[in-house]
């Protein structure tokens, strides 16, 4: 059994496999970590992955040599998108900002578990929460 070595077992989505790498929203501004989320099976092998990308630009920017008003960064559309063991990717939300809200979010993240999510894949020994049902609003321990 080999894991990622950041991150660590959902505690929302750990039973059915799901392990957070990174939960930090990119932005145009802060190069560096975005969204990453995996599904694991039982040997550490991805499964899934929902990540956060960068998709088409909006705006190029604009920087000159003496930083003036009309600087301003460039903007690309960030999409949340689900990741097959080969590559494919499909779209699960076309620009997903933070302003949105975690709500937003975790309806998006709870479609996507409940599709490819495993109990089998169980990282929380039992410990985890129980999903309702698709489409009822919260999750109970």
């Amino acid at each position: 059994m080999t894991f990622p070595t950041r991150g660590k077992p959902s505690p929302r989505y750990g039973h059915l496999g799901v392990w957070d790498l990174s939960k930090r929203q990119a932005t145009a501004a802060v190069p560096g970590e975005r969204l990453e989320v995996l599904i694991l099976d039982r040997d550490g092998e991805i499964v899934r992955r929902f990540e956060q990308i960068n998709g088409a630009c909006l705006d190029g920017g604009y920087v000159d040599y003496f930083g003036g008003p009309n600087c301003r960064p460039a903007r690309y559309l960030k999409p949340l998108v689900d990741i097959a063991p080969d590559g494919t990717q499909h779209e699960l939300h076309p620009d997903f900002h933070p302003h949105l809200g975690k709500d937003a979010f975790f309806r998006v993240l709870g479609s996507w578990v409940r599709r490819h999510g495993n109990p089998d894949f169980d990282l929380l020994d039992g410990k985890g929460p129980t999903l309702p049902p698709l489409g009822a609003e919260s999750i109970t321990r």
